[in-house]
Formats: C-alpha cells, sequence, structure tokens
C-alpha cells in the first residue's frame, strides 16, 4: 500500500511562470460499466496536477454507496507533459464489488487545488455503473454468490495417525472475488466416518495490485475414532463466472487418512547445529530488547484487564503480531515483518477509530484527529509504503520496528 495520494498531494511545491489555470483536474473512469452484482470491477481517479499548484485537498470526498469498497495501491507519474506544460498524474484506485441490482451512482467528489491566485475546485464528474442480476438457469442450488474465478486446493499435514491422535486438514480458496461468505463445512462427511472435526477460525489474506485477490483459509483438526482408511471428501465452491456467464465449481481431491491402532511415531527431529561459542556473547540489539519488552508488557496488561472484567482488549492480539513479526525479521523475512507490524498498528488505531481493520490510511488520517492517533496513521503510512515499494530493506524494517515498539510503551503510558 503506498500513501494516501491525496496527502501527497498536499506537499508543497514552487510555484513557477506555467500557466495559472487550469492547475488540476481529475477524471473518473470504472471498468467494466456493466457487471454481475457481486462482481469485481475496478475504479480509478487519474489526478492531474499542474507545477504551479501548491497543495491539493479534498473538497468532496469519494463515496461508494451501493458498493462494496476494498483500497487498491495507487500510482504516481511525475514528470509528465501537456498542453499546459509539465505536471503531475497520480491516481486512486479502488475495488468495489455491486452490492444489489440496479443502476449504482458513485457521486461527483471535488478537490481544492491551491496555487498562486488560490483555491481553484476541481469538479470529479459523477460515474454510474449498470449492476445485473445473476441468472437463474444453472444456478446450483448450493451456490452462495460467489462472483468471480476461484480456485481450491486441499492437504493434510500427514496421512498416517494413530487412533486418539489428530490430523490437520487446511483449504485455501483463492481468486479476485467476493469470497468473504465462503463456507466449507466437512463434518457431516467425516462424521458418517466416525472422525470429530473442529474447525478453526477462518483467515483472509488481501493481495492487492490492479485488483484485489482473496485468499480464505479454512483449518480443521480431524480425530479419527477408529483405525482404517478415513477419506476426507472432495469439498467444492460453487462460483459464477462473469467472463463465461456461466456457474462453475471449483474442487479439491479426495484425501485419504491411515488410521493405526498405536500412536504413530512423532516425526523424526532433525539435529541441530550448535551455534558457534563466541555467538552467546554477542550483545542484543537495543530495538529487541525494546521488543520483547513491549509484547511481555502488553500480554501482561491484557491478561489482567480481562480478570477484571474489563471489555475487549487487542493488546494481546498487538502483542502477538509483534512476536512473529519479531520472529520474521529474525529470519530474514522483512516483507512478512511488515505485514504483522502493520496488523499490529491498525490494531492499535482501533482502539480510536472503529472500524479501522478495514479503512484505507486516507480515510484514517481523517477519522483519527489529531495528536497520538495521527501520530498512529502517519505510522501506518510509513509501514504500507515500505510494504508495497519492492524489496523492504531489513535494516529499515528493523528501525519502523523499534518505532513502534516506542508507540505501544507511550500509548500504554498514557492508557
Amino acid at each position: 500500500m503506498v500513501v494516501g495520494l491525496v496527502g501527497l498531494l498536499a506537499v508543497a511545491l514552487l510555484a513557477t511562470d506555467a500557466p495559472a489555470a487550469p492547475r488540476c483536474e481529475g477524471v473518473a473512469r470504472i471498468e467494466p460499466a456493466q457487471a454481475f452484482v457481486g462482481q469485481q470491477i475496478a475504479y480509478g481517479l487519474r489526478i492531474l496536477r499542474h507545477e504551479t499548484t501548491g497543495s491539493v485537498r479534498w473538497e468532496r470526498n469519494l463515496e461508494f454507496p451501493g458498493f462494496r469498497v476494498e483500497w487498491l495501491p495507487g500510482s504516481i507519474q511525475p514528470g509528465v507533459r501537456d498542453a499546459l506544460g509539465p505536471a503531475d498524474v497520480f491516481e486512486e484506485r479502488r475495488a468495489l464489488f455491486p452490492a444489489r441490482v440496479g443502476r449504482l451512482p458513485v457521486p461527483a467528489a471535488g478537490i481544492l487545488c491551491n496555487g498562486p491566485d488560490g483555491d481553484l475546485l476541481a469538479e470529479v464528474a459523477p460515474i454510474e455503473v449498470l449492476s445485473m442480476p445473476l441468472p437463474d438457469v444453472g444456478q446450483p442450488e448450493d451456490f452462495g454468490g460467489i462472483v468471480g474465478r476461484v480456485g481450491m486446493s486441499a492437504n493434510l499435514d500427514r496421512e498416517t495417525v494413530g487412533l486418539g491422535g489428530s490430523v490437520r486438514l487446511s483449504v485455501l480458496v483463492h481468486g479476485p472475488a467476493n469470497l468473504w461468505e465462503v463456507r466449507l463445512d466437512p463434518t457431516p462427511e467425516l462424521a458418517e466416518q466416525e472422525a470429530e472435526v473442529f474447525a478453526h477460525p477462518v483467515e483472509i489474506a488481501r493481495d492487492v495490485g490492479r485488483r484485489l485477490t482473496l485468499r480464505r483459509y479454512a483449518v480443521f483438526d480431524v480425530v479419527p475414532r477408529k483405525t482404517g482408511s478415513l477419506v476426507v471428501p472432495a469439498l467444492s465452491v460453487p462460483y459464477f463466472d462473469p467472463e463465461t456467464a456461466r456457474y462453475e465449481r471449483a474442487r479439491t481431491r479426495p484425501l485419504e487418512i491411515f488410521v493405526e491402532a498405536r500412536a504413530a511415531a512423532a516425526p523424526e527431529e532433525r539435529p541441530t547445529e550448535e551455534a558457534p561459542a563466541e555467538a552467546a556473547d554477542a550483545p542484543v540489539p537495543l530495538w529487541l530488547l525494546g521488543v520483547a519488552g513491549v509484547v511481555a508488557a502488553t500480554v501482561l496488561g491484557a491478561r489482567l484487564r480481562q480478570r477484571s472484567g474489563a471489555g475487549a482488549d487487542p493488546r494481546e492480539e498487538i502483542a502477538a503480531c509483534m512476536a512473529r513479526a519479531e520472529q520474521a525479521s529474525a529470519e530474514g523475512r522483512p516483507a512478512d515483518a511488515l505485514e504483522e507490524l502493520a496488523r499490529s498498528a491498525r490494531l492499535a488505531l482501533s482502539r480510536r477509530v472503529p472500524g479501522a481493520l478495514g479503512l484505507s490510511t486516507e480515510e484514517l488520517f481523517e477519522r483519527a484527529g489529531s495528536g497520538p492517533g495521527r501520530e498512529w496513521v502517519q505510522l501506518l503510512q510509513r509501514l504500507d509504503r515500505m510494504r508495497f515499494s519492492g524489496t523492504p530493506d531489513p535494516a529499515e524494517t528493523r528501525d519502523v520496528m523499534a518505532s513502534l515498539a516506542r508507540s505501544l510503551r507511550h500509548d500504554d503510558a498514557a492508557g
């Protein structure tokens, strides 16, 4: 994710002798303009800012009534020339999912461009999407409203287990589709084979680029109650493919578990190499000590609040994210560390801004107000810029982790 583009536009530039007006303009587009309800469509707002413009800010924000909205990273193209001279081009992007059938308008927006002669209002014209109903012909009985091409896979953490043991079944559903409501439940088929199933909370990951791709993870622990062969049935998800205008079905393959009378032997552990003797005396980085202290204090504080009957608090989850970020950074995985740090920052913001986990940084910037909340948004913007700017720098990752640890300490002390 990059920093909100309108926020970037607020950076002051030196005025030149280029024509005073128009200093900026915004043009919106939607692709496709005619789509099925639930289908992902791409919204882009191209903002052209001439070099005479000092700052740009929203006069009327973007609004998308009738759609589910997901943020997409924007783009910046400096040094473009048009008939009026040099200009920079910025683009705001969103993934939109029509929530109902009919003509769905995206209202007009307004951008205030500041220049030598004062503010100039650049109007962004309204735009409309025609949302069509899904066909009844060929619709499966178990269709759950998924629109967009979908893929599936399933695997077991082991194929042999002793009676009384458990096997973990992991299922992945992925695609540029509205996968929030996918339901998978192998319990009925496995119960007939005398096995218990325990479902873990479902997790959704977002891959953002020119469009949004969702990955939905479902994990189950399967506990067989008799020896022999236990077949995990093929799982499937019906979906509507807007490109072919047909209903299709994504499927996994059946999986087989062999249940033995005795407990299965634990996987053989690989011997670990001894660290060099001098490594034991190596100093621990101060930033790592700070992170460890924040994790411990946050977990303790959350548990004390739980014992005292306080309301829900995200601090324990923040601590877990920080611990995972610390591990990922130590293992040389800065991209994974940044993802955990970004979630930590959003969880911290959720204590001040309801729904912070699902808001764009632009929306958070507006709702957080001044003071500590605004500082959290700026930290999140830095994290997002690092995450989506290519290969993250490990040193900068450690630096932002230390900054986040300090902010957490100050936030806890203030609270």
